[in-house]
């Protein structure tokens, strides 16, 4: 028997209706003879799609060809796929797959027809965040911290890129892996308020406003407001013991000798004290049932909350007591 007449015998025994499914079934596409009934459905082989929910109206097209059941359509198109596909990411289903969802949705198959692909590529659009958009949102999260960062390179794995679209961006935090590298976390809400972050590293130029001094300062001199300036500095070249505030300086006594446009480093200052040795204290005595109050005088230093020792003026006594505020010391 000839290769032709083999065909036209398959044909008879089978049907024209079977023989269609039988060359479907060979071309790798699940079908139920789409034109035979009021609503077909036919899935293309691949889509891409724009949201992270998916339904087979973004991968298919579906048709009533009556309009009694154009509500039975509708629903066929609403029958969700994937649910949480990331922005640039790619799924991939299958026609059982697909089958599967419609009977969970309670539409039986086969009371639709139906033409699906054996394998069915879905892919989300999504872009990568941009140099100049970092550079915005850097700017932005620096604003009031006394620090300023310009971006050299910035790189991320591609794992997770922003919605097609206009989004809603800001650096969540910015942690500093060593000096001029740095890894910023963005979080991105799309209009529809789906949220994502972006995990970037980035080789930074940072750079901070800092004290520094405006005069040659002597050992012992305590720290006045016009003794120092702010001063822009690299901050690859400040050292993690600077004093970064002015708060932190002014009040300060030297410790070691400071030069013009020196920075104040921890080692060289000696934090002011709330009480100094020899200086006049109220003493304030407090007991079970009693509270007293006594002139004193402090036999050492101390900042509040610590612990020194004092000399009752009257009794000659000394005590220890702890500093509650600048010239008052609390004896138990």
């Amino acid at each position: 028997m000839s290769p032709r007449s083999s065909g036209r015998e398959w044909r008879r025994l089978l049907g024209p209706i079977a023989f269609f499914a039988f060359i479907q079934q060979i071309l790798g596409v699940q079908s139920a003879h789409a034109q035979q009934f009021p609503v077909s459905l036919r899935v293309r082989t691949s889509s891409t799609v724009t949201g992270a929910r998916v339904t087979i109206d973004d991968i298919a097209t579906v048709e009533s060809s009556d309009q009694r059941e154009d509500g039975r359509a509708v629903s066929v198109k609403q029958v969700v796929l994937i649910d949480g596909l990331e922005p640039g990411g790619t799924r991939q289903l299958t026609a059982y797959q697909i089958l599967d969802r419609l009977r969970g949705e309670s539409i039986e198959p086969a009371t639709i027809g139906y033409a699906i692909p054996e394998q069915i590529t879905v892919r989300r659009v999504g872009r990568e965040i941009t140099k100049g958009e970092l550079q915005s949102l850097l700017d932005d999260y620096m604003k009031g911290t006394g620090r300023e960062a310009s971006i050299r390179t910035f790189s991320h794995d591609g794992s997770t890129r922003l919605f097609a679209g206009s989004a809603t961006l800001r650096v969540v935090s910015l942690e500093r892996q060593r000096v001029g590298l740095s890894r910023i976390v963005i979080e991105a809400t799309s209009e529809s308020g789906e949220s994502a972050q972006i995990q970037v590293v980035g080789q930074l130029d940072e750079f901070m406003f800092v004290p520094v001094a405006s005069r040659p300062l002597s050992v012992g001199k305590v720290v006045t407001p016009s003794d120092l300036v702010m001063a822009r500095l690299d901050m690859s070249r400040i050292p993690r013991d600077v004093a970064a505030q002015s708060e932190g300086v002014v009040g300060h006594t030297i410790k070691r000798g400071v030069g013009v446009g020196d920075l104040f480093r921890a080692p060289d200052l000696i934090l002011p004290q709330d009480v100094t040795s020899g200086s006049s204290v109220t003493l304030r005595y407090v007991g079970r049932g009693f509270k007293a109050t006594a002139s004193g005088s402090a036999l050492e230093a101390g900042r509040v909350g610590g612990t020194i020792r004092v000399r009752n003026d009257a009794s000659k006594r000394v005590v220890e007591g702890t500093v509650i505020e600048p010239g008052l010391v609390e004896v138990r």
